[in-house]
């Protein structure tokens, strides 16, 4: 493990579940690993359970010079300020979603030390390296209704199914196969729900993924050679990326272009659907 002293910036449901467990769990494993302080909103709030840090409303109030690590976890806005200050003091830096990525100001991300990362949980089960995934099936939990609530025009409105139901299983194939030739659409719509495929093209191999608003519960399984149901968010797999994250100074898994390459592929198919 490298040395990281680590600043949580955010400390929200998903943060205090999933990533701060699996943080506690490193630094009780490792004396390189040490977390110093967490950021939130409101600072009266006190800390997560069982980090015993200080607590500030701003990462810039935490002395420069005590840490070299953040791990942010929030909306869209805490993912960008975490970028810049990273980007302007050379920190290293975890974000969980591509999408924060593509507002405008992609010079950031240009200038971030090596091993900053951006990174799904899904990108870390091990089908990702053992089979050649031809399509996705997606189950919404009925998350989204219309073409607008998945791609929204501003950044910020972004809803909850734009990070766990459309851009995981697009960053799960752009991650094995890297940018498509070509991007298509279909979309079924009635009073029960949508189902949407989006079709990724590479030579004359086609990856899809079917998305549909009608399951009770969210999933994703891949098709390939096996066939692998999916259901993340499991602990398990926040230790296994975080884990890669403070180990390694080498941006190689869902890296920063695998989160533009998405966002590419998020654009084409907004504006085919407008057409």
């Amino acid at each position: 493990m490298l040395p990281s002293n680590i600043v949580i910036m955010g400390a929200g449901k998903h943060m205090t579940d999933k990533l701060a467990p699996a943080l506690l769990r490193l630094q009780n494993e490792s004396n390189e690993v040490k977390i110093i302080a967490i950021v939130r909103a409101d600072p009266n709030k006190g800390t997560i359970k069982d980090v015993n840090v200080p607590v500030y409303k701003s990462i810039e109030e935490i002395p420069v010079e005590s840490f070299n690590t953040i791990v942010a976890c929030g909306p869209p806005s805490l993912h960008l300020i975490a970028l810049k200050y990273a980007s302007l003091h050379q920190k290293k830096v975890f974000v969980e979603k591509p999408h924060v990525i593509f507002t405008g100001d992609l010079g950031i991300t240009e200038s971030l030390p090596k091993g900053s990362m951006i990174g799904y949980n899904f990108n870390f089960m091990p089908f990702i390296n053992e089979t050649d995934i031809t399509s996705i099936i997606v189950g919404t939990k009925g998350l989204y209704k219309d073409w607008g609530s998945i791609f929204p025009v501003e950044i910020e409105d972004y809803m909850y199914a734009i990070h766990s139901v459309v851009v995981h299983p697009i960053s799960v194939l752009i991650q094995k196969y890297g940018r498509p030739d070509n991007v298509e659409v279909h979309k079924m719509k009635d009073n029960d729900g949508i189902e949407m495929t989006i079709t990724l093209k590479y030579g004359d191999q086609c990856r899809s993924i079917h998305y549909t608003s009608k399951a009770k519960e969210f999933f994703m399984n891949c098709y390939g050679q096996k066939e692998y149901e999916c259901k993340p968010y499991k602990s398990a797999t926040y230790y296994d990326m975080l884990k890669y994250f403070l180990s390694n100074d080498v941006m190689k898994i869902n890296t920063f272009e695998v989160g533009k390459e998405v966002m590419n592929v998020i654009d084409k198919c907004e504006n085919l659907m407008m057409d």
